[in-house]
């Protein structure tokens, strides 16, 4: 926009052929940024958890740790292991970036695909 405008007040033809330009780019940017999320799905999994000192997992029964979630129920307090992931839904695409909160941490992860 100011491109634009500059170019009518200055009366400089080509600055008319840059301003189209510039907006061209961010449109393609945009549909690209699109395109790009559209296709990615997040996966998290509990790889392996340390029950905490005085964590009820002690006095729970055999068969109902069975019957629980894998690799065992996490309580507060205990510390695990995630494994986080990004799926595609077609081809490989650009970078990804993973932004969230555990408890009171901040996670952010990034990744090339």
């Amino acid at each position: 926009m100011v491109l634009e405008w500059y170019a009518a007040t200055s009366e400089v033809p080509w600055l008319f052929l840059l301003a189209a330009w510039v907006v061209a780019f961010a449109a393609v940017a945009g549909v690209y940024a699109a395109w790009n999320r559209s296709g990615l799905r997040l996966h998290l999994r509990v790889v392996a958890n340390q029950p905490a000192a005085g964590s009820p997992i002690e006095e729970m029964s055999d068969h109902l740790l069975r019957s629980g979630p894998l690799p065992a129920p996490v309580f507060e307090g205990d510390g695990f292991e995630i494994e986080v992931g990004l799926d595609t839904g077609g081809a490989p695409r650009g970078p990804a970036w993973l932004n969230g909160r555990i408890g009171p941490r901040q996670i952010t992860a990034g990744t090339g695909l």
